[in-house]
């Protein structure tokens, strides 16, 4: 994202590798999907899958032109373009809020495989996107 670096830098917001002291994770999307709320995420290729999983706190960046109504309508648009974008990621995410299980003891633990939470920043559409 052109000029993510620089407003992190300027904010001094230090940008790490994989470090399980990291506390934040912050990740672009290719998709967010309206009818539940989901994003979807690609990895691999350097884009790596740790830091929506790893930190207590995933932050996840969308812009308005990746809103799609539902999974169908994103998995529609990665076929009309012979899913080229698919093919170049090992596994593709979808997330809907901070992971949750109720197998333990059937109490349920949020955050138990993953962020505990999980915040959305909406932009406006960006230049070239």
């Amino acid at each position: 994202m052109p000029g993510l670096g620089e407003a992190l830098d300027n904010a001094n917001i230090s940008c790490v590798g994989q470090d399980s002291d990291v506390r934040v994770g912050l990740t672009g999307v290719d998709a967010a999907l309206a009818a539940t709320g989901s994003v979807v995420v690609m990895n691999g290729n350097g884009r790596s899958r740790t830091a929506s999983l790893l930190p207590p706190i995933h932050i996840a960046i969308v812009t308005t032109n990746q809103i799609l109504p539902d999974l169908e309508s994103w998995w529609a648009s990665q076929r009309s373009a012979s899913l080229e974008q698919t093919r170049q990621y090992r596994n593709i995410v979808v997330i809907t809020g901070p992971s949750r299980t109720a197998d333990i003891a059937m109490q349920l633990v949020m955050g138990m495989h993953g962020p505990k939470v999980l915040h959305l920043l909406l932009l406006s559409n960006l230049e070239g996107s």
